[in-house]
């Protein structure tokens, strides 16, 4: 006998698993359910009952229960895999052993209405399933019961085939016995038992179950046990002892003897990583050889062509508004902030602050919001034309350029935040190099050389700007070195050994100039000791940092990726990683990052975030939209104060990170279009600096201050990435239609209860950033998205930009409300002053 039995398990209240997978190859199985699959892209075969079919993409086949079948891979595929659990059919008509005929469609063919119509369920059924909103579950199994539905209408058959397992009769007892072991799995099971149970010797029972179902019934029990213990080891809080208990293992060993067995690892270790880490959700795929379930950029978009953007849209706006409300206590604290978040802006390289568009928006940017210092890639880069090497091997350096850009700094009254990594070609050991436009990466290839240009630089500095001038501003040594193979080549002993030199050149200067380092990427600090082993080298040496700093940019690497960083940020491979689903990733960073620096005995050392975004990806649809103004808002205001500054990453798409691109609103990391449009992520800063000095009060969703008279309150409806596009599945995202890719996207109606208010006429203005207010790219959307504008069309687009605003009049009193709606990803600033 060369098939074997597959069991599928679905949870309690949907009796279907709805997942994408890819096929190798899976030799002859069967099971007790319905099973569709929906071919995405490449190719398969497929054989039910000895009978083949090859199945291109958006081909759909049906298998029914009990069929034995097998498939084989032809090119590589993506395939949609719906399971529906036989007694739910059963339960709902009048027929027993309902079959249906093979539902077999090629695109290579005209689709007709039916095909059209599962294909058009299954992608809503797979929408519905990743945002899993409130109440996802009851719009799921109406789909579900909406394709039984036209299967029974449409493909049913009248008069069952036989099963090839020789008999209905077998057929019907092994199902029996299955469904028996499931209903007893935490009993005590022996083969005796069951064969008195069903009426047969135990030899007989031991053969008969072997051959229908490819192995020992023992055999067939253990795992079973292992399965269900394996998902309630990652999805339940259970111990260990009462997972195995609860899944008829009587004692410890024998659980781990087994489950390690069947799946090659521990109990403890699977979950220990199920909360290092948030599992993907479980398939039945995920437990059965040559099956593996896959998250790969855009394979969704053979199933999401049948749910058009209209219909995405429909879908969204149908999703729940939830009403809450909120005791606001404005007389509650009366404490100092200082709004340390906007004391750094990131521009991507010097050189681009010679240039004047650059110039403009930042200008603007210093008015509007008051940055105070500038932190930029590339100081030393050859554009600026540093450093030129003579016939004889030596060096000369000319720092007109570096003045250029400093004199413009200081004539809008910012400082630079000169961050000291990157070589002149001429200056390398080697020519490793990252980014569209090239930046060195490497080793001095003659140490004293960069001694020298790093101590003539400052003291060229020095006799320019003035000694206390230079001392107001910060030195920040490399970018990621920890980001082996991207940012850094050489060896951690290399890193240490570069930074002292430059430690003790600037110190030997004067021992007040503050450097700040190491500069490490966010989620490194979870996946390794980089950052600790580098601060306990830097003890020994007495060359502690003045300041700490890294970057944050909410990414996690996937467990099966987690030794393997060198390509983490490379456009081109990103299946190594994924946008975390921790909504408070920064917050918890720091938090973490400040615990960990108090076990050193270095707590007293300020941090500094150097660059921050939701996101690294410079083409990432959603930075143009409200999306990155409520993320802004939200990050800011969790984390306000807790460290000493946070450059945003950046004020412009304009960058020599990746080649242009000429579409004005292509998802850079920016807070204006590379031609000089505003975004709604620039009006979330602007907002948040009409914020008070003062904190009075903050929630969930909200912030409140004070400024002399006036009361500002600062409120966000913040959506997250769903689980698809957390993985870079960019099915459901175009440069027209970018709503589609959040799970919790709802309207939220909000009452804010205002207490210990001093009754009189107040003064109410309402500042709004939404889709229809404070974003430039909807204006675009809603102008037809014209690929290119003109001058004067640019500056018109700029000015609608504008966050549009309510003014009011209102008596308040002790009972006052204020009721409010907020649409996803909207922000909203209220501002009250008594009259």
């Amino acid at each position: 006998m060369d098939y074997f039995h597959e069991s599928i398990n679905y949870s309690e209240d949907i009796y279907a698993n709805l997942f994408l997978h890819s096929v190798n190859y899976v030799r002859k199985h069967w099971h007790n359910s319905y099973e569709m699959l929906f071919i995405l892209s490449g190719a398969v075969e497929i054989n039910i009952e000895d009978k083949n079919f090859k199945l291109n993409s958006g081909s759909i086949i049906l298998i029914n229960p009990n069929e034995i079948h097998a498939l084989k891979n032809i090119a590589a595929n993506s395939i949609l895999c719906l399971h529906i659990a036989k007694n739910i059919i059963d339960e709902h008509t009048d027929k027993n052993d309902i079959t249906f005929k093979c539902c077999f469609y090629d695109e290579n063919t005209e689709d007709d209405k039916d095909s059209l119509e599962l294909k058009e369920i299954l992608a809503e059924m797979t929408y519905i399933s990743s945002k899993r909103d409130t109440g996802y579950k009851l719009a799921f199994k109406s789909l579900l019961f909406k394709l039984i539905y036209i299967l029974i209408k449409k493909y049913s058959i009248l008069n069952p085939k036989k099963t090839s397992i020789n008999s209905q009769k077998h057929m019907d007892r092994l199902s029996l016995i299955i469904n028996y072991v499931k209903e007893n799995i935490n009993e005590d099971i022996s083969l005796k038992k069951y064969a008195e149970k069903f009426g047969l010797t135990p030899q007989y029972f031991a053969s008969f179950f072997q051959r229908y179902m490819g192995e020992s019934f023992i055999s067939y029990v253990n795992n079973m046990r292992v399965q269900n213990a394996h998902r309630d080891l990652i999805y339940t809080d259970y111990t260990i002892l009462s997972i195995a208990e609860k899944n008829g293992f009587r004692n410890i060993k024998s659980f781990n003897t087994a489950f390690k067995k069947k799946i090659g690892d521990t109990p403890s270790n699977i979950r220990k990583r199920s909360k290092e880490k948030n599992p993907l959700k479980y398939s039945q795929s995920s437990m059965t050889p040559n099956y593996f379930e896959i998250h790969a950029n855009n394979f969704l978009e053979g199933l999401y062509k049948y749910l058009n953007h209209d219909k995405g849209a429909k879908l969204l706006n149908t999703t729940s508004s939830f009403a809450s409300q909120y005791d606001i206590y404005l007389n509650n604290k009366n404490q100092r902030i200082h709004h340390l978040w906007k004391n750094i802006i990131g521009v991507g390289r010097a050189y681009h602050l010679l240039e004047d568009h650059i110039k403009i928006q930042l200008t603007r940017a210093k008015k509007d919001i008051g940055f105070k210092f500038v932190r930029f890639h590339g100081i030393f880069e050859d554009d600026l034309m540093i450093c030129s090497e003579k016939k004889d091997g030596s060096l000369i350096f000319n720092f007109s350029n570096i003045d250029r850009i400093f004199d413009f700094l200081l004539s809008i009254d910012m400082k630079p935040f000169i961050e000291l990594c990157f070589l002149p070609y001429v200056l390398a050991k080697e020519h490793n190099h990252i980014f569209y436009k090239k930046c060195y990466i490497s080793m001095p290839k003659n140490m004293k050389d960069w001694e020298d240009l790093i101590r003539e630089l400052i003291v060229h500095l020095i006799r320019r700007y003035g000694m206390n001038e230079v001392l107001s501003w910060y030195f920040e040594f490399w970018n990621e070195p920890d980001c082996e193979g991207f940012m850094w080549y050489d060896s951690f002993e290399d890193y240490i050994n570069f930074y002292k030199v430059t430690y003790k050149v600037i110190k030997d200067i004067n021992k007040d100039f503050k450097i700040g380092a190491p500069t490490i990427i966010s989620m490194s600090l979870y996946d390794s000791d980089w950052l600790f082993k580098y601060l306990k080298s830097c003890m020994l040496m007495d060359i502690i940092p003045d300041f700490i700093t890294f970057h944050s940019y909410p990414l996690e690497i996937k467990e099966e990726f987690k030794d393997d960083k060198s390509t983490i940020f490379k456009e081109q491979n990103i299946s190594n990683i994924k946008i975390s689903d921790d909504e408070k990733y920064l917050m918890n960073f720091i938090k973490d990052l400040k615990d960990k620096m108090k076990n050193l005995n270095l707590g007293n050392l300020p941090i500094v975030c150097t660059e921050w975004n939701s996101t690294a990806w410079h083409r990432d649809l959603c930075s143009d939209t409200c999306y990155k103004s409520a993320y802004i808002v939200k990050n800011v205001l969790e984390t306000m104060d807790m460290i000493e500054g946070m450059a945003y990453w950046m004020l412009s798409d304009y960058s020599w990170e990746m080649f242009p691109d000429d579409n004005i609103f292509h998802g850079g990391l920016g807070l204006f279009t590379q031609n000089g449009i505003r975004k709604a992520s620039y009006n979330a800063f602007c907002l948040l600096n009409k914020l008070g000095s003062t904190f009075i009060d903050k929630g969930e969703i909200y912030y409140v201050t004070k400024k002399e008279e006036e009361y500002q309150i600062l409120l966000y409806n913040y959506c997250h990435y769903d689980r698809e596009y957390s993985n870079f599945d960019t099915s459901k995202i175009s440069l027209n239609y970018r709503e589609g890719v959040f799970k919790g996207y709802t309207n939220k109606n909000i009452t804010l209860n205002l207490k210990d208010i001093i009754p009189g006429l107040y003064k109410l203005k309402f500042t709004y950033i939404s889709k229809i207010s404070g974003s430039s790219y909807d204006i675009w959307v809603n102008s037809g998205s014209p690929k290119e504008i003109t001058l004067l069309e640019e500056g018109d687009l700029d000015d609608l930009s504008s966050p549009k605003f309510n003014l009011e009049n209102r008596y308040l009193d002790e009972n006052s409300t204020i009721d409010i709606h907020l649409s996803p990803n909207e922000v909203l600033l209220i501002q009250m002053r008594k009259i």
